[in-house]
């Protein structure tokens, strides 16, 4: 009696596509956030904004759903726009340990301040901005850094600039 083949349960992937079911996911999850897609944890929308001698930070936390549950304006020392951007980062990190929020997904326009934040830069002077951020971090579980275009990230901006206009 011959064997008969066995049949393949999955379809066979394409030669130089992903092999593991993890990384497929992962690469899914890039892709749903970089569409704007609904994210499985809250969000903190960050910007900075300097006018001048003023400076403002400002962050707008949104639930997993989207839903605003916090948002703030702080005028801040003027110093260089990454300490600014780094200021709207920490007050976004200490609201969100104050309502006890483990995992986190830091989005912000500042491409220099996320590289920062992931290690992939050092700050060129002392980092004093960055080692707020640090202290914070300290106190939460799982934080992210996503760099976002300017366009994305309009609603925080817009704080900013409402701040320094006044």
């Amino acid at each position: 009696m011959a064997e008969r083949p066995q049949q393949r349960k999955t379809a066979k992937r394409r030669s130089g596509a992903t092999l593991k079911d993890a990384e497929r996911r992962r690469l899914a999850a890039t892709s749903r956030a970089r569409r704007g897609e609904e994210t499985a944890r809250p969000v903190a929308w960050c910007d900075g904004g300097i006018r001048g001698d003023r400076a403002a930070a400002a962050f707008v936390l949104q639930s997993a759903k989207g839903r605003v549950i916090a948002q703030e304006v702080r005028v801040v020392s003027a110093g260089t726009i990454e300490d600014v951007e780094c200021a709207a980062v920490a007050a976004a990190l200490e609201r969100a340990v104050e309502l006890q929020i483990d995992e986190l997904e830091v989005r912000l326009d500042s491409q220099v301040v996320v590289e920062w934040l992931t290690g992939v830069r050092r700050p060129q002077k002392s980092g004093r901005a960055l080692r707020l951020v640090i202290a914070q971090l300290s106190k939460l579980g799982h934080v992210s850094f996503r760099w976002v275009p300017r366009d994305e990230n309009a609603d925080v901006d817009r704080l900013v600039w409402s701040a320094l206009s006044e």
